[in-house]
């Protein structure tokens, strides 16, 4: 295979909460591999680790992801002191793997799912997370969001209604405010649109059984982190064990020991993964193996811009046991995204349909990174 000889990062700059962040790996050949590391907590580190700690562990290596993946094994070593954290630098070198990957599968002619042993479907489910084009945090605004995701076709609608709340700092009014918008919500959606709330980690041993009880009323499909089991297993468990509403977790986790232990704990009814942050496609791929064998739904989380978005698509086609996968919905969205791949996303009716055009199916549109995007470019 024809070696690397050049890696580009993109940041885009795409609007209110739609800052992502592009990876391109280019071969010898021409040949060409699209990745993303958005949403690392700092878009200009996970740059900077990319041209500056990853960039010279590839050189003059074949594109293959393992080559790649090969390459970037110090991930269990610490980072050097104060350039860059953990999930900046997992984000990162997902990326690059999520590349080779991309452009392995480009070079082969081949659809991502196929390269994989898929795809199992065409058509992906996709829940709308509406939290992103979400212009302010009033109870009407949610349901103003939640009744335009229902009119674009979907049947299910994630949102994050506990701004302000931090474990161990419990005040009830912003808890609250919090359940009226659950509420404003559930009511702006037909009882057949399944409803999902994602806390963010905000709660902890005292707030989560609290706020898992109160959510009840509603019939959520799932609770999501309300509190990280990477921080506190003890904390996710407790409010397993309060509550008859199904649990979510695991979208930060990173490898699959991790995901072990989560699944031996007993916390959670549904599993996620991020193949943006879980070292990239092969971690995935180990994440969902492993999930099946104990016969749980996998759902994947992607709450970032149309590359990691296309991603989880074909890793969702190519897997067995995946139960639904995330979108960001909102009117911006939809328009920049069509700006940045020259057409608008296959995503209809609450699922994403597959491209059978080769690689991850989409390219970047030169113009509009050009407009939008700063461009980083490091020779291997």
């Amino acid at each position: 295979m024809p070696n690397l000889i050049a890696i580009e990062t993109i940041e885009a700059n795409c609007g209110p909460r739609q800052q992502w962040l592009f990876v391109r790996l280019e071969a010898e050949d021409g040949a060409v591999g699209l990745g993303e590391a958005s949403d690392s907590g700092s878009p200009a580190a996970a740059s900077a680790a990319i041209h500056e700690l990853f960039v010279p562990r590839l050189l003059s290596r074949p594109g293959e992801p393992s080559r790649v993946a090969e390459a970037l094994r110090f991930l269990g070593s610490a980072p050097p002191a104060g350039k860059v954290s953990g999930l900046t630098l997992m984000t990162a070198a997902s990326a690059l793997e999520m590349a080779a990957w991309d452009l392995m599968a480009c070079r082969l002619g081949l659809p991502l799912a196929a390269l994989l042993g898929g795809p199992i479907v065409d058509a992906v489910p996709v829940y709308a997370n509406i939290n992103r084009g979400l212009p302010d945090m009033e109870a009407c605004t949610f349901a103003t969001a939640g009744a335009m995701a229902m009119e674009a076709g979907f049947t299910a609608v994630k949102c994050a209604p506990f701004a302000g709340v931090r474990p161990l700092h419990a005040d009830n009014e912003l808890i609250e405010a919090g359940l009226r918008r659950v509420a404003a919500l559930r009511e702006s959606l037909p009882s057949n649109v399944a409803l999902m709330v994602d806390a963010h980690g905000r709660l902890d041993r005292v707030t989560g059984p609290r706020v898992a009880r109160a959510l009840e009323a509603w019939d959520l499909a799932w609770l999501e982190e309300p509190s990280r089991f990477e921080d506190d297993p003890g904390t996710l468990t407790a409010t397993a064990a309060a509550t008859r509403l199904p649990l979510a977790a695991g979208e930060l986790l990173g490898g699959v020991a991790a995901y072990l232990a989560m699944l031996q704990s007993g916390s959670v009814s549904v599993v996620m993964t991020d193949v943006s942050h879980n070292g990239g496609v092969a971690a995935t791929l180990a994440v969902g193996a492993l999930v099946r064998a104990f016969a749980m739904p996998l759902s994947l989380h992607s709450p970032s811009g149309p590359v990691a978005t296309a991603f989880s698509a074909h890793l969702a086609a190519a897997l067995a046991g995946v139960s639904s996968m995330e979108y960001a919905f909102s009117a911006q969205r939809v328009k920049s995204v069509t700006a940045l791949l020259g057409a608008p996303e296959p995503v209809a009716e609450g699922k994403y349909c597959l491209s059978k055009r080769p690689g991850i199916g989409i390219k970047l549109v030169e113009q509009e990174l050009q407009r939008v995007g700063h461009v980083r470019r490091s020779a291997i």
